[in-house]
């Protein structure tokens, strides 16, 4: 093996490249990355860093949880958005398991939160602050208390409740804020964005459409 490709900076870069290979070929860049990780310790973080850098969904992680992974890939098939949800009837992770859960989560930089799996994660203690390195999030605020780290720099709100005020206490490094509400919000969630967001003190973009 060539002396380079022990240098960890170096192995980033060049898989990093996998994306573009990724396009004129069969094999996506997770596979690719998994392949890889599997090959050789000197190749296993890089490889792991690049693969769980962004997530979409709770699926990845949920499926890293022994019990829920066939339910997650049924018969190989990734259970998304739009299908029946696959969690009715499943009971919460129990501690072991928020353990499996939370195996990669020191990984992720990107976090993207469509689905609605509250119930799955009530062992993890709210404010728990789970994803540590997290710099950019879009989610309901269902999930603000577990998913808010004190480095995160940009949000992406889908809803918004009394979770907002976890922004003031937390969110301390928060420069890019997207909210995203209905355009026929009024009264008390006005008010709340309005008096929340006033605090963010080193927003640098704001976007929120019931807002001046």
């Amino acid at each position: 093996m060539h002396q380079a490709l022990l240098v960890p900076e170096v192995l980033l870069e060049i898989f990093a490249y996998l994306s573009i290979i990724s396009y004129t070929q069969t094999t996506s860049t997770q596979k690719l990355l998994a392949a890889l990780a599997r090959t050789c310790k000197i190749f296993h973080e890089p490889a792991m860093y690049l693969l769980w850098t962004e997530i979409h969904g709770l699926e990845p992680l949920l499926g890293c949880v022994t019990r829920l992974h066939p339910l997650i890939y049924h018969s190989g098939t990734w259970w998304d958005d739009s299908d029946e949800p696959w969690t009715k009837g499943v009971e919460p992770l129990s501690a072991h398991e928020a353990h499996q859960f939370l195996r990669h989560s020191s990984r992720i930089r990107t976090l993207n939160i469509k689905s609605e799996h509250p119930h799955l994660l009530s062992v993890i203690p709210a404010e728990a602050c789970v994803f540590p390195r997290l710099k950019s999030l879009s989610l309901s605020t269902t999930y603000l208390n577990l998913f808010l780290p004190h480095m995160l720099h940009r949000c992406h709100l889908l809803s918004v409740d009394e979770g907002l005020q976890s922004f003031v206490t937390r969110c301390i490094a928060l420069e890019h804020l997207c909210i995203y509400t209905p355009h026929d919000v009024h009264g008390t969630a006005n008010e709340l964005i309005s008096d929340r967001i006033h605090w963010c003190t080193r927003v640098v973009t704001l976007s929120c459409p019931i807002l001046d």
